[in-house]
């Protein structure tokens, strides 16, 4: 997609590329902005060659340095994120749709619920400091096995 400048036709992404699509537009604009697509947003990128060249240059780079298998999740509906990557708040919430094109989500920490994937999402840090993180935020928190976790 960098490679053509960002020239994109909405219609040749299914969903999950789409919701990709959105979080790219975050990860670039940062907010909803002005435009009147997805489409016309990714579009936009395109047309800073300077951004284009970067972002191609910082993809080849981090393509060098992969050296792990992401993991597919299995959930009962499309979702693009995968076990083993890494993702800024803002890109989960697009994924699994608390974030939209017309509204981008205003939770900051903890929890994020959607009611219509029957999804909550919980936010941790795994790795804390006394530095970082108060005596009532400093929880014990770690995985218990593959499918349930420890939040106190």
């Amino acid at each position: 997609m960098a490679k053509k400048d960002f020239n994109i036709s909405i219609e040749d992404y299914n969903t999950s590329e789409k919701k990709m699509l959105l979080m790219l537009h975050y990860d670039v604009w940062q907010s909803a902005r002005g435009y009147k697509s997805l489409e016309q947003s990714v579009r936009e990128i395109g047309k800073n060659p300077v951004m284009v060249e970067e972002i191609i240059e910082v993809l080849e780079i981090l393509e060098d340095r992969i050296d792990f298998k992401e993991v597919e999740i299995d959930l009962p509906y499309k979702q693009p994120l995968k076990v083993h990557a890494r993702y800024t708040r803002d890109q989960v919430l697009a994924a699994f749709e608390l974030s939209t094109f017309e509204n981008k989500s205003s939770n900051r920490e903890g929890s994020a619920l959607n009611k219509s994937l029957n999804t909550e999402l919980l936010f941790i840090n795994l790795k804390k400091s006394e530095k970082d993180f108060s005596p009532t935020t400093m929880y014990d928190d770690y995985a218990i096995n593959e499918t349930l976790f420890h939040c106190a």
